[in-house]
């Protein structure tokens, strides 16, 4: 996928929202410069434990644009609080654009005028100290890239193009199996659910710390959640499904544990949203 087929797609995700549909159209234009890369509702996960959605956020500056439409005039302090989370989750930059009902079109186009200019004076400084990465998009699917990167995190949305790349990343042959364990690691395997399968749906709750398995198959019996043959196990999770971008692929959701809970459910839940791939043993020990 080409910088050009991601904006296609980033645009058609807001194209029923007025303002964040002409604002980064607007700022990517007046940038003119391909190898700045845009996500919008950009998912980071705070200290809190709750999920967060950047309306813009460009990953190779650490900067979040925040475009404040009318409504957010009646929750100032909430979103000052939402502010201060993302920053403190990923050392963010939040700036914002005003497109209120008081903003006129002229005003919000001299935002992206002084938004652009910053966007270009950081790039500029980030280039002379040599921090400015290029990214490649079919390269950070790779299990190479990350073996380079030396660590997977959830908070990177850090994926692979498919199982195959899961499994290369731990050593391992590509069978005709969602999990292998790791031969010189006792207790941890890799696992690679999908989430709409034909017979299982596996799906990340509250905030992605617990991962659930339904069972929407025809055979009778079935459980939701299937306990690991080994109580100690523990899971590193690629979930099968669109990573953050839209594309196809297998994004780390972290290291999990099975367990049932009080009222009987059947579950896994992360122990660790960060895998560092040269120290895999800390793991087998959670």
């Amino acid at each position: 996928m080409d910088i050009t087929e991601h904006m296609a797609k980033l645009l058609k995700k807001c194209q029923n929202k007025k303002w964040e549909l002409y604002v980064i159209s607007r700022l990517w234009y007046e940038l003119k410069d391909e190898r700045v890369v845009f996500t919008n509702q950009q998912v980071i996960y705070a200290a809190d434990g709750k999920r967060y959605y950047a309306d813009l956020y460009l990953p190779q500056l650490n900067l979040v644009i925040e475009i404040d439409e009318e409504y957010h005039k009646k929750q100032e302090v909430k979103d000052k609080n939402r502010e201060l989370y993302i920053h403190y989750a990923i050392g963010a930059t939040v700036k914002h654009i005003d497109c209120g009902d008081k903003s006129s079109s002229q005003s919000v186009d001299e935002q992206i005028e002084k938004m652009a200019k910053f966007i270009k004076e950081r790039i500029a400084m980030l280039e002379r100290l040599d921090s400015f990465k290029v990214r490649d998009f079919d390269e950070e699917l790779s299990a190479d890239f990350h073996i380079n990167k030396e660590y997977l995190s959830v908070l990177d949305n850090d994926a692979v193009s498919n199982t195959t790349e899961a499994f290369k990343l731990f050593h391992l042959k590509s069978l005709q199996c969602s999990c292998q364990k790791i031969p010189y690691l006792e207790n941890l395997a890799v696992w690679c659910p999908i989430e709409q399968g034909k017979e299982w749906r596996n799906k990340l709750e509250q905030c992605g710390t617990i991962l659930t398995e339904q069972y929407v198959g025809e055979k009778e019996g079935a459980k939701e959640s299937l306990p690991p043959d080994n109580p100690k196990e523990k899971r590193i999770v690629f979930l099968k499904g669109k990573d953050s971008y839209g594309r196809d692929a297998a994004r780390f959701a972290g290291v999990f544990k099975y367990r049932t809970t009080t009222s009987g459910k059947s579950e896994w839940y992360r122990v660790s949203y960060f895998c560092d791939l040269r120290n895999l043993f800390q793991y087998s020990n959670i």
